[in-house]
């Protein structure tokens, strides 16, 4: 159980990474392996870089705290949010890891708190999620 003097930190805590959040700078994206093509890269890349796979196990862990209603629905949502990142690679739309990293702090964090969350807020940080992985899952072209 949280006393009011933490509970009054932890707003302070968000509101402090959200300012980190929004001064870090977007990063170059590259391949991470090298001889297949870039669609593909996308595809594999939330499976083989480590910042994208702590952001999903958080996720997973956070979503998989508020039962299977909650997991149900958060799986479309998410697959749909990272299609549209990754739609939005293609614009040139690239962002830092350090973005992925500090999402995954915060989420790591409410999990840790243990408090449980509505449906609206965790559906909103389910599309974000994934929105910011399909984003980092930079896809250059549809070309094969």
């Amino acid at each position: 159980m949280l006393s009011l003097h933490s509970s009054l930190k932890l707003p302070a805590l968000f509101v402090l990474t959200t300012c980190l959040l929004l001064s870090v700078q977007p990063a170059q994206a590259h391949a991470p392996i090298e001889g297949v093509d870039s669609f593909v890269n996308g595809i594999l890349h939330p499976l083989i870089i480590p910042a994208q796979v702590l952001l999903i196990i958080s996720l997973g862990l956070l979503v998989g705290k508020q039962g299977g209603k909650a997991i149900k629905t958060a799986l479309p949502l998410f697959l749909f949010s990272a299609l549209i990142g990754a739609s939005l690679s293609l614009l040139g739309h690239a962002i830092s890891e350090m973005l992925l990293l500090s999402g995954t702090l915060l989420l790591a964090l409410w999990v840790i708190i243990h408090k449980p969350t509505t449906t609206l807020p965790l559906y909103v940080i389910t599309g974000l999620v994934a929105l910011l992985i399909g984003m980092d899952s930079l896809i250059d072209s549809f070309e094969g």
